[in-house]
């Protein structure tokens, strides 16, 4: 379930790289840690 939810991250992350603060970037990373 970690890899399932770790390329659904990368895949929003993907679509609202341009759109989302790099803030959310160390979040997600927080959170996924």
């Amino acid at each position: 379930m970690a890899l399932r939810f770790d390329a659904v991250v990368r895949q929003l992350i993907d679509v609202h790289e341009e759109a989302v603060p790099g803030t959310f970037l160390d979040v997600t990373r927080a959170v996924v840690s």
